[in-house]
């Protein structure tokens, strides 16, 4: 069982992620962000599954990528860069040719800076730093640069005594209203409203908070498309966890076993992600595992386990579901490859295509449409 602490905020209004099922086109660009110095760019052809390389940019550690609804902006969660211990970079796509171009950069003041993700009219910017434990809001200006922190929320002084809080993912509810943080160290899930308007957005003295059990250790989390389910990973314990949402509250659904291969609490759950119908959730597993697990979503959001794919490598920190629904590609960081599994729409499940690239630590993916 999940014991909730702190209040429970209401407002939310569920609405559809609009254009997640609209793919314009057969022909998308996949952007690899590494632990390295090269970020990677590949043509993606979502009728054959193909992969051929488009670009390539100087970037240090860029380990997560977010990216603009309209495709023209790229921010990067760098743990090093320029000598700097961790920063949000802003970078300008063409759509065309698949190049990228810095446009600026702002410290984050801790390091690493593991994750980024803009809101969904592309004004705020929300980074969770891991080894602090901190959130750090900017705002974007319509260059798509990035503006000085101008929020931090430091889980650090509220923290029981001899533990270390370490922010993982942060990410806006589908209407902007709220902002979510996983918090491995602290083993919670922070629910903050969020005030576009208010000179400090995040509103910290009205958060919401779930704590697990012992050895969990909160990660990633995804929306579903329809905006009424939230599903979560959790690390450590390779735990899958289904949330019925409404108006800010969450009713748990399900707490599932997901790793089959964690029996010491030292597990590597990573990713989590839905295909655009809405129909299949994945979650990556990586130390041990190394596999991609498929479940079904059922009418009431409740989840299915469907089959255990393993990765083609080492270490799946990330995956990405090209917009048709038609492809899952994930990175495998220490066998350095991107390898391309076909889904199949009525079953879920995934084939190896046989199409895969070779790079440098490959941490982050996304898909992006080609502009003509």
């Amino acid at each position: 069982m999940i014991r909730k602490i702190g209040i429970v905020v209401l407002g939310f209004i569920p609405i559809f992620l609009a254009g997640l099922n609209e793919a314009n086109g057969k022909e998308f660009f996949l952007l690899a962000g590494t632990y390295s110095n090269v970020m990677h760019v590949y043509k993606f052809n979502s009728d054959n599954g193909k992969l051929l390389p488009a670009s390539n940019f100087q970037i240090q550690n860029a380990q997560f990528l977010a990216i603009t609804g309209n495709g023209k902006f790229v921010y990067t969660a760098n743990d090093k860069s320029n000598g700097k211990e961790g920063e949000i970079s802003a970078l300008s796509f063409d759509g065309r040719d698949g190049t990228l171009h810095l446009i600026n950069a702002v410290s984050t003041g801790s390091e690493p800076c593991c994750f980024v993700q803009n809101s969904a009219d592309n004004k705020w910017i929300a980074a969770g730093n891991y080894r602090l434990g901190t959130i750090c809001i900017c705002m974007t200006n319509p260059d798509g640069s990035i503006n000085e922190v101008k929020q931090t929320i430091d889980h650090r002084p509220n923290a029981p005594g001899g533990i270390l809080p370490h922010v993982h993912c942060t990410i806006f509810s589908p209407d902007g209203k709220y902002l979510y943080a996983t918090d491995l160290g602290q083993n919670k899930l922070f629910c903050y409203p969020f005030s576009q308007t208010s000179r400090r957005p995040v509103v910290e003295n009205e958060v919401s908070v779930m704590e697990y059990p012992d050895g969990y250790g909160p990660r990633h989390l995804a929306f579903h498309p329809n905006g009424k389910y939230l599903y979560m990973i959790a690390e450590k314990s390779g735990h899958l966890l289904s949330y019925k949402y409404n108006e800010g509250k969450l009713v748990e659904l399900q707490d599932q076993l997901s790793d089959s291969t964690n029996h010491d609490g030292k597990g590597g759950s990573a990713d989590i992600h839905i295909t655009p119908d809405g129909k299949f959730l994945y979650v990556s597993h990586r130390l041990k595992a190394n596999d991609i697990v498929g479940y079904k979503i059922g009418s009431s959001g409740r989840l299915t386990e469907l089959f255990h794919q393993s990765t083609h490598g080492i270490q799946p920190r990330n995956f990405a579901i090209d917009p048709t629904g038609s492809y899952l590609l994930v990175a495998n960081v220490d066998s350095g490859n991107i390898v391309v599994f076909k889904i199949s729409r009525e079953t879920g499940i995934l084939t190896p295509t046989g199409e895969e690239v070779k790079l440098d630590k490959p941490f982050c993916l996304k898909i992006v449409a080609k502009n003509e």
